[in-house]
């Protein structure tokens, strides 16, 4: 963190520059962001691609909720959010929800929503004869809080009933699994041959299962200011998308937004639905975004709010027409 501090003030005192942008996480580069325009006549902007601490406090809460070291941290994680924060002229954040949470705290804060998206030139194009209907894919981290029960429950609720759909139906899951033993007691309880557990594949092949698949899944269950950057590979890459979230939680708005299906992470007959409208063919193997979500499209914009035509381009925190349309 300190050299980088001291790298950019280096920069700063060899040329003049517009603004500073830190971006994070890791959060600490916003502390150096901070130190680097300390006595500097320019503009400092923080770019949060996820919450800070308030994402640190659920997960220290989880782990050790009573610990008095892990409060410790998270006093000091706040009281240095807080600090970094009150220095910048501007705050990026990637959901209306953690924008408005900042104004809310201190309204003194120039916060303004600006979203995630894709490097499409990452992500092969999708190959709509490649894809093997029928077929899920998870691709990414399984947490315990956040798994494939209701997913499974849903896989087993519709192949007792219909025995023939074992045919078609399958999952693919692909990443770090936290709890290891819960998935595989998931699996083992009717979905040996219908489920598929790769582990960890390079991310070439993990593309590649993806882009072959019917339907991608995102976990975005308890996440109150957060949206999980898988959503936009899975859209950016064409498959069509069912995000497992909160009805009005800020990942199932977003999903909403360009485009994704969404159905409530508990909800086992909603899952159950949407297998069954896949298997009859009533969902299309490949999808556009309703949005643009690529990277390309997004610098456009990024481009007027650096110029500072913030008011007549940005995206507004008020600004929930897409949104709010029906899945």
């Amino acid at each position: 963190m300190s050299q980088a501090a001291s790298e950019a003030r280096k920069l700063l005192r060899e040329q003049a520059f517009d603004v500073v942008v830190s971006s994070g996480p890791p959060h600490s580069a916003h502390f150096a962001g901070m130190l680097a325009t300390i006595d500097r006549d320019v503009p400092f902007w923080i770019d949060m691609r996820d919450p800070w601490s308030a994402i640190y406090q659920r997960q220290a809460h989880r782990r050790a909720p009573n610990n008095w070291v892990v409060r410790g941290e998270r006093f000091l994680m706040r009281a240095l959010e807080r600090l970094v924060l009150s220095r910048a002229a501007k705050i990026l954040a990637n959901t209306r929800e953690f924008a408005a949470a900042l104004k809310v705290a201190d309204p003194a804060l120039d916060a303004v929503w600006f979203p995630n998206g894709v490097d499409m030139e990452e992500i092969s194009q999708r190959d709509s004869s490649q894809v093997e209907q029928g077929s899920m894919a998870y691709v990414g981290t399984l947490f315990a809080y956040r798994n494939l029960s209701s997913v499974c429950a849903a896989m087993r609720a519709l192949l007792r009933d219909r025995p023939e759909a074992a045919a078609q139906l399958k999952l693919n899951v692909a990443g770090s699994v936290e709890d290891l033993r819960l998935l595989r007691a998931d699996v083992a309880n009717g979905l040996n041959g219908v489920v598929s557990v790769h582990g960890v594949l390079p991310r070439a092949q993990a593309l590649q299962l993806l882009g072959r698949s019917h339907l991608a899944l995102v976990l975005a269950q308890d996440l109150p200011m957060a949206v999980p950057a898988k959503l936009y590979e899975s859209v950016g890459a064409g498959v069509p998308t069912l995000v497992l979230a909160e009805p009005t939680s800020p990942s199932a708005l977003e999903a909403r937004r360009i485009g994704a299906m969404t159905v409530d992470g508990t909800d086992v007959d909603g899952l159950r639905q949407v297998m069954e409208e896949m298997l009859a063919g009533r969902i299309a193997t490949s999808m556009a975004a309703r949005t643009p979500i690529s990277y390309e499209e997004l610098a456009v914009r990024m481009d007027r709010l650096l110029r500072g035509s913030t008011h007549a381009d940005a995206w507004r925190l008020d600004d929930h027409r897409a949104a709010d349309q029906p899945a």
